[in-house]
């Protein structure tokens, strides 16, 4: 949701890796959770978008819904296709 992976969130996770890695070394009991989030601004960022995004359009999850299931359908036509393919050389008679 906030954008694709960049070098700026490995920098933010091996410092944190470092330091809890150098605590256990020190012998302490330290908890280092995979996902965390350093600031909170991406988030509000997006939050607000979305908030605005069902302000201007109340029916939009409904729409999106609407746009995969197409998607998806184009998917299932191809494949559904493909097999058909398949079945009828399969039952054809062999000679």
């Amino acid at each position: 949701m906030n954008g694709r992976l960049h070098l700026g969130h490995a920098f933010s996770l091996s410092k944190a890796e470092f330091q809890s890695r150098y605590q256990r070394l020190q012998g302490k009991n330290v908890l280092f959770p995979f996902g965390f989030h350093c600031t909170g601004m991406p988030i509000a960022a997006a939050a607000k978008r979305v908030a605005k995004e069902f302000k201007e359009d109340p029916d939009i999850v409904e729409h999106i819904k609407e746009k995969l299931n197409k998607k998806r359908g184009k998917k299932d036509d191809k494949k559904n296709k493909k097999e058909k393919k398949d079945d009828k050389e399969n039952k054809a008679p062999k000679t």
